[in-house]
């Protein structure tokens, strides 16, 4: 298709000369002999590029220029001129016209500015296109995540809620403090002086005997992620290889927590004999960890199914990723919302009100909280992710613990 340009000029015999500049018919030349009449062509035949003269009787060509950039348009103008009108072009140009040429131009001369202007005006059209598009995505990008944030605000009172409930439930409901408070109540009101001693029912003191072990282990959880969030561990140059092994042992001493469930513990296999990266690991702090996200997983898991621990070298460091499938009849069998995804790191926040006592845990919902504090405290990062599975074994929606741990430098 050929390209339309509006040539502007009082001068007939150059009108007549633009028009027999061009060697092929790959343009269309609209010729007008007054801005006026221009500007009626262009708003009804917009071009892309616009030639000029500039002393034409009435409204000049820098008038012209002006109107047609006043009126919101930017065509890629050039200016016929004369040496003369030096001090015009110059102040042209400041507002935005693209080349000119003087008088008497040589055809050729004319025809290579005019094809110069239009691949400019190719160009500049394809930036804006660019923009725009760019514009566009910032635009769904900003909607996005402005959608988000309504969401995470409107969870905000639930989360509140949720972890303040569950802060109830385990430190005031729940065995440990709150059952100590009911218990030394209960003695206040049942114990009997005698002599310089008081008797106690034995059941009543063996409760709070009981109680009070409980309270100590989380006394002490309670004191380990402190002191992993203040103290920097000693850590020592640990091989890939040997921390493998550290999770297989962890995993084989944990055995009888496999079966309350059926579940069995795929183990991915140990390929790092030869790796030279090393890790600084505090392996007593980092074994609870991984005891932790075994415990977690077996308890948040579907009957019979499997979990999985896989290993991967990145650029960054050492990932261990633990996967297992969310119970089909719990409140979250399609993983874990997002809104919780950081969530569940934080002290006392739990997901279930139910308490696992086959796995010989606190359930006080700190059990996560110190491993994302130790992992931390190794410059490392732990998060969790739903996955959409295809393993055979296991269809359907994943949960993803992700460890990962930063190479010595």
């Amino acid at each position: 298709m050929k390209k339309k340009l509006i040539a502007v000029d009082d001068d007939p015999v150059i009108l007549e000369l633009i028009l027999n500049s061009f060697s092929s018919e790959k343009y269309e030349i609209i010729t007008t002999s007054s801005a006026e009449e221009a500007i009626s062509t262009y708003l009804e035949q917009p071009t892309s590029v616009i030639l000029t003269d500039l002393k034409m009787p009435g409204m000049t060509g820098e008038m012209f220029v002006k109107r047609i950039f006043e009126l919101g348009h930017h065509p890629i103008f050039i200016i016929l001129t004369s040496v003369t009108d030096a001090r015009i072009v110059v102040e042209l140009f400041k507002i935005g016209v693209y080349d000119y040429i003087l008088k008497p131009f040589i055809p050729g001369e004319l025809e290579n500015k005019v094809d110069r202007a239009f691949q400019y005006s190719d160009m500049k059209a394809l930036e804006e296109s660019v923009q725009n598009e760019r514009k566009i995505r910032i635009e769904h990008q900003l909607n996005w995540n402005l959608f988000k944030e309504k969401i995470i605000r409107r969870d905000n009172d639930k989360i509140d809620s949720s972890l303040m409930t569950s802060i109830n439930t385990n430190l005031v409901q729940g065995a440990g403090l709150g059952t100590l408070v009911s218990l030394g109540t209960m003695i206040e009101q049942e114990m009997k002086l005698q002599g310089d001693r008081y008797l106690v029912q034995k059941d009543l003191l063996d409760m709070l005997i009981e109680n009070l072990g409980v309270t100590k282990k989380l006394i002490t959880i309670i004191q380990e992620t402190e002191h992993a969030i203040s103290q920097t561990l000693e850590k020592k140059s640990t091989s890939l290889t040997e921390i493998v092994q550290l999770i297989e042992s962890v995993v084989k001493e944990n055995e009888k927590y496999h079966q309350i469930n059926g579940h069995q513990i795929k183990l991915a296999e140990n390929k790092y004999q030869k790796f030279t990266l090393d890790i600084n690991l505090h392996k007593p702090s980092f074994a609870k960890v991984i005891k932790e996200c075994l415990i977690n997983a077996l308890k948040f898991s579907e009957p019979n199914t499997n979990i999985y621990f896989f290993y991967e070298v990145t650029k960054d460091g050492f990932q261990i990723s633990i996967l297992n499938s969310p119970p089909k009849n719990s409140e979250y069998p399609e993983g874990l919302p997002i809104a919780y995804h950081r969530l569940i790191f934080e002290p006392f926040f739990r997901l279930s009100r139910f308490v696992f006592e086959d796995y010989e845990t606190l359930d006080y919902g700190m059990g996560l909280c110190y491993a994302d504090k130790i992992i931390k405290n190794h410059n490392g990062k732990m998060n969790i992710s739903n996955l959409k599975s295809h393993l055979e074994e296991d269809q359907g929606i994943l949960i993803k613990f992700m460890i990962e741990l930063p190479f010595l430098a």
